[in-house]
């Protein structure tokens, strides 16, 4: 950084002024990019920390899961053999059959009422039943967004994958 008097003064003693020489001289990064410096690090320090608890959550999640000792469920099937819906309380149709799928494989548990289990991976496809909600089916593959499912009455379907409507649960 030049002095005032260097700054005013040129070497032939003559009076001349620069109002940029301060500008040009300094070596100071600008606000923006001081700033830049301080909150980037923070972020990517936020985002790693995220990423480690997020995997660490699911870890904990799955050795709980292993621990409860937690290995079939019974479930009730609310399907009419043609393929209605049968009617709260018993009235009106004969009694719905209950199997047990295992939970020791990968199974498929319903997240919504009234999912349609269909006869093949496709909107198109014939219903075969409308499950209700925490039915538990047995997993066979994933195929384009649908799920290949087995029933605890044995019979086999598809249902839409994942989102608000089923859940992949991997003991």
């Amino acid at each position: 950084m030049r002095s005032g008097y260097d700054r005013d003064h040129d070497e032939r003693g003559g009076m001349s002024y620069d109002p940029y020489a301060d500008v040009l001289q300094n070596d100071e990064p600008s606000p923006l990019v001081r700033i830049a410096r301080i909150v980037v690090p923070w972020v990517v320090l936020i985002a790693v920390v995220t990423a480690a608890l997020s995997i660490w959550s699911d870890f904990r999640l799955q050795a709980d899961r292993a621990r409860s000792g937690d290995t079939t469920s019974t479930i009730e099937s609310t399907a009419t053999p043609d393929g209605a819906s049968a009617p709260s309380g018993g009235t009106g149709g004969s009694a719905a059959p209950t199997g047990t799928v295992s939970t020791d494989a990968p199974y498929v548990r319903v997240k919504t009422d009234g999912l349609n289990f269909r006869t093949s991976a496709s909107t198109d496809a014939e219903v075969i039943s409308k499950l209700p909600g925490g039915t538990v089916l047995t997993y066979l593959e994933s195929v384009n967004g649908w799920y290949h499912v087995r029933d605890a009455t044995g019979a086999e379907g598809w249902v839409a994958a994942g989102g608000s409507f089923t859940e992949l649960v991997m003991p």
